[in-house]
């Protein structure tokens, strides 16, 4: 696994991670000012949260694992990460019944893929709702 989320962002290309951003706005108000805070809280915290959750694999602590994935979802979800949101679920139900577990690496590692791609997104994002 990767070791740090928050070097990933710069260096990767333009991914695949589909983003709609239509809930955020049509819940903010159309207040940029709230879309933009919200879209910083996600990128300081889901660096910090993946790599929690690839620390918990290495120690095989699946119900920690459960724990931390659940805090991204509803950021993801909200952020219209909705498919990401789905490999969250995978996650916990493998997690929280304790099969499947050989895939969870390999689940977490697409998750981190597709977190960053969003991150690289949303930076993108944010820096036009400032100029």
């Amino acid at each position: 696994m990767n070791t740090n989320v928050k070097e990933r962002i710069t260096r990767k290309k333009p991914g695949v991670t589909a983003l709609n951003l239509s809930y955020l706005y049509e819940l903010s108000g159309g207040d940029h000012d709230f879309v933009a805070e919200i879209i910083e809280m996600f990128l300081q915290d889901a660096p910090d949260l993946i790599n929690q959750s690839n620390e918990h694999i290495q120690k095989e602590d699946y119900h920690q694992l459960r724990v931390t994935v659940h805090k991204l979802k509803s950021s993801v979800k909200v952020l219209g990460g909705d498919r990401l949101a789905l490999l969250i679920q995978e996650i916990e139900n493998n997690a929280r019944k304790c099969m499947a577990l050989e895939t969870i690496p390999t689940l977490l590692q697409n998750l981190e893929d597709g977190i960053v791609d969003m991150m690289n997104q949303l930076s993108v994002e944010l820096k036009m709702i400032k100029e």
